[in-house]
C-alpha cells in the first residue's frame, strides 16, 4: 500500500510540473503569434487582389507553416496596426497579444496613435478585478463609438439600427443616472 501511495505522490508531483510547463507554454503562445506575424511581414508581399503568381504571399506563408491564411491575415493586421504604436517590447505574454488583437478589433482600420495607445492601455491593465477591466473596456468601446460617429459615413447604417442603438443607450443612461442619484443622496 505504501508503494502505491509513493507512486501516486510521484505522479502528482510530475503532473504539477507538467502543468507548470503547460502554463509556461500558454504564456509564450501569444509571443509566438506576434513573432510569426513579424516574420511574415518580412518575407511576404502584401497585395489586395490581383494575380500573385510570381510573389510570395501571406497565403503561401500560412500554408507552409500550417496556419489558415485568414488567421495569419488577422494576426498581421493586428500586428501592423497596434504593435508599432505600443512597442514590440510590450508583447511578452498571451494576454499582451490578446490585448493587441482586442485593440485592433475596437479601432478597426483607422485610428490615430493616441487612440490606439489609450485603448491598448485600457485592455492591458493588470491586477484588476474582471468587472473593473470589463467596465474600462466598455469605456474604450464608448470612446470608439464616439470616434466612429465622428469619422464614418453614418448613412450606411439603417434607421432601425439607429433606433436600436438609441434605445440601448437610453436604457444605459437611465441606469447610470439612477445609480448616480442614489449615490448623491447617500452623500448628501
Amino acid at each position: 500500500m505504501k508503494a502505491r501511495s509513493k507512486l501516486i505522490q510521484k505522479n502528482v508531483e510530475k503532473a504539477k510540473k507538467y502543468l507548470r510547463d503547460i502554463e509556461d507554454l500558454e504564456h509564450k503562445v501569444g509571443v509566438y503569434q506576434a513573432d510569426i506575424s513579424e516574420l511574415a511581414l518580412q518575407v511576404c508581399t502584401i497585395r489586395h487582389g490581383g494575380i500573385s503568381n510570381d510573389i510570395y504571399t501571406i497565403k503561401d506563408f500560412a500554408e507552409e507553416v500550417g496556419l489558415k491564411p485568414k488567421t495569419l491575415q488577422n494576426w498581421i493586421a493586428a500586428y501592423r496596426t497596434v504593435v508599432p504604436i505600443v512597442g514590440r517590447d510590450k508583447i511578452n505574454t498571451q494576454k499582451d497579444w490578446t490585448d493587441v488583437r482586442k485593440t485592433k478589433r475596437v479601432i478597426g482600420d483607422s485610428a490615430n496613435k493616441r487612440d490606439v495607445q489609450e485603448i491598448f492601455d485600457i485592455y492591458n491593465r493588470s491586477g484588476e478585478k474582471p468587472f473593473l477591466a470589463e467596465f474600462r473596456n466598455n469605456i474604450a468601446g464608448v470612446k470608439h463609438l464616439k470616434y466612429m460617429l465622428e469619422k464614418r459615413e453614418l448613412t450606411l447604417i439603417n434607421y432601425d439600427q439607429w433606433v436600436e442603438m438609441m434605445e440601448q443607450l437610453d436604457i444605459c443612461s437611465d441606469m447610470i443616472n439612477k445609480y448616480l442619484s442614489k449615490k448623491s443622496k447617500k452623500a448628501g
